[in-house]
């Protein structure tokens, strides 16, 4: 890393100065970037961008592997103007004959995506863009941000003049294969050389062949500047139980890494083989499933009204038997029956609760749900009332005085429910589990002796999470786990720093051997943070799992729902202090 710039002062001695080159976000006057780029970004890049062409990419390509270039920018705005000057982008057509514009190639020249002779993407472009819109429909017009989205899937879910055109569903997931795959022989990302993302890249990402990283971003702390370095440093396999590892090497600008160190001599060492995660036949019975949400339905806080039989007015008891009705209901709300009679009855009892709705105490907010509520409360007075039919009741006020005098208001509370993802994507998959998983990492830290978990081992990320893993396994109160490691399963989360959506990849899951109260399974959803916890971004995790997913997932379905609908009680478990886990997990287990 940079670690010292060299001037001639007045007096013709060397001059120490802070290396712009460590922090060029701090050191770009514009912090927004557009074209051309700044030269105080430019600059950095290109030499970053020399180290990797000359000395690393040579290096790797006589072990038949590709190193790869991450660029971690502060803003969307910023990660595609940083796209468009390092990989290139595609012009507008003019016309009919030209729909598809003209490539321009981009500055560094390895990470072109096109070729600046034809004007054409390459066959394999070598550099992906990654941020949040990527899910959003493309922009029309000249928005750069929009035609970025659209030069994505040109380049990674092209279709032929004979192919039907691909869904935002299938565009969308063949560039999240291509990114979930950099590095890998034989699969979608294997040709990828540049990733650029906003802020940190996504949870779960373990390609191993990362050499280089350029930061474009504010780091409010060394924690953030160890989460963006560690993304280079995962290029050994697991080797045993052996401290000794060996040495890795990453070459940062833009990170403002608060290490004195010097150069690093040599070329990094090419990564070994990783190891294989997969599913254990004859243990169905430790299997886990995780619901998929893709947000979150905020519902009740309402007040809602009610009446007591035994405190209806009487004043001649006409009972008419049961009534037929639809029963409605929203879809966080508790069923309303709403009762079905003639047209002209039923034209009467609406009018009645509509007249009745204002002599109930509320606000003004609250006339959607009293109406409801005024409904069933006619219909529960309807058998003492002395009336032919209720186009006599429409217009007895001294009847409804009496009636909303005996109304009793009651405070409702706020409730979450749950939007799965099959809601919001037909064809989408609402649950996954642990059968069926197999894959390869080479995250060092590793537990393999798992006694209640479908999986074969747990791939960590610190020696602490191993740590953590054991517990689980020989916890008295925890009936199967599993690490939540590339299973494909999220947490969606509203992230205020960025303005945007995102998803959070909890550390672990666990069922408790231990049931509630009214029977009901209880799952743990565990995530160990360590020294992450109280970072501004950690704390909004923590927020919405605790208090949004936690709830939404747990509520109980319709009383009329299959048993399977049931997906049990989960509680959230923030773990902080490896040395209080075990407790922290048995008050959990048990409630």
């Amino acid at each position: 890393m940079p670690v010292d710039d060299r001037a001639i002062g007045a007096d013709g001695r060397p001059v120490h100065l802070a290396p712009r080159y460590r922090n060029v976000y701090l050191h770009n006057d514009r912090r927004t970037l557009g074209e051309p780029l700044a030269p105080e970004v430019a600059e950095p890049l290109h030499e970053l961008y020399s180290h990797y062409a000359e000395e690393t990419a040579p290096a790797y390509q006589e072990k038949g592997r590709t190193p790869v270039l991450i660029v971690v920018a502060n803003t969307i705005e910023n990660a595609t103007a940083l796209h468009r000057y390092i990989a290139g982008y595609r012009e507008p057509g003019s016309g009919d004959d030209d729909e598809a514009g003209v490539w321009k190639a981009g500055n560094l020249e390895l990470f072109s995506n096109a070729d600046p002779v034809t004007g054409r993407p390459l066959e394999r472009p070598p550099t992906i863009l990654v941020h949040s819109r990527l899910d959003d429909p493309a922009p029309g017009g000249n928005d750069a941000i929009g035609r970025a989205i659209e030069d994505q899937a040109a380049l990674f879910a092209p279709t032929t003049e004979s192919e039907a055109p691909l869904t935002r569903a299938e565009k969308q997931k063949a560039i999240r294969d291509v990114f979930m795959s950099v590095g890998r022989k034989g699969e979608p990302g294997e040709h990828i050389r540049c990733v650029i993302s906003v802020g940190m890249l996504t949870e779960g990402w373990d390609a191993r062949n990362v050499t280089h990283i350029f930061g474009y971003r504010a780091f409010g702390s060394q924690l953030l500047c160890e989460q963006v370095t560690g993304r280079a440093l995962r290029k050994t396999a697991f080797s045993g139980r052996d401290e000794k590892q060996p040495i890795e090497y990453a070459n940062l600008f833009g990170v403002p890494f608060a290490w004195p160190g010097g150069k690093t001599p040599g070329t990094p060492p090419v990564p070994v083989e990783p190891q294989d995660v997969y599913t254990l036949p004859g243990r169905e019975h430790l299997r886990l499933r995780f619901p998929h949400l893709a947000g979150y339905a905020r519902g009740g806080g309402a007040p809602r009204w009610s009446i007591d039989p035994r405190d209806a007015p009487r004043r001649c008891v006409a009972p008419r038997g049961p009534l037929i009705g639809t029963s409605v209901e929203g879809p966080l709300g508790e069923p309303v029956l709403v009762p079905r009679q003639s047209e002209e009855e039923r034209t009467a009892l609406w009018k009645a609760a509509a007249q009745l709705v204002p002599r109930l105490e509320r606000g003004v907010d609250d006339r959607r749900r009293a109406f409801l509520d005024a409904l069933a409360i006619l219909d529960v007075c309807r058998p003492n009332l002395d009336c032919e039919d209720w186009t006599d009741l429409q217009f007895d006020g001294d009847t409804l005085h009496a009636i909303a005098s005996r109304v009793r208001r009651v405070e409702g509370e706020p409730r979450v429910g749950a939007v799965f993802d099959d809601l919001r994507e037909p064809g989408a998959a609402r649950t996954s589990d642990t059968g069926g998983v197999r894959f390869r990492t080479t995250l060092r830290y590793w537990y393999d002796g798992t006694a209640k978990s479908e999986l074969n081992a747990a791939a960590c990320h610190s020696s602490d999470e191993a740590r953590l893993a054991e517990i689980l396994d020989r916890h008295p109160d925890v009936e199967a786990w599993v690490r939540n490691f590339r299973l494909g399963w999220t947490v969606p989360w509203y992230d205020s720093g960025n303005a945007c959506w995102s998803r959070t990849e909890p550390d672990f899951v666990a069922r408790s051997k231990t049931l509630t109260a009214d029977g009901r399974r209880r799952f743990l959803v565990i995530e160990f943070k360590g020294l992450l916890a109280g970072e501004a971004s950690e704390e909004q995790k923590r927020r919405y799992l605790e208090e949004r997913w936690a709830p939404a997932v747990s509520r109980r379905p319709a009383s009329n729902a299959r048993a399977e609908d049931d997906r049990g009680d989960w509680r959230a478990v923030w773990i902080e202090d490896i040395e209080r886990a075990r407790d922290q997990i048995a008050r959990a287990c048990r409630g």
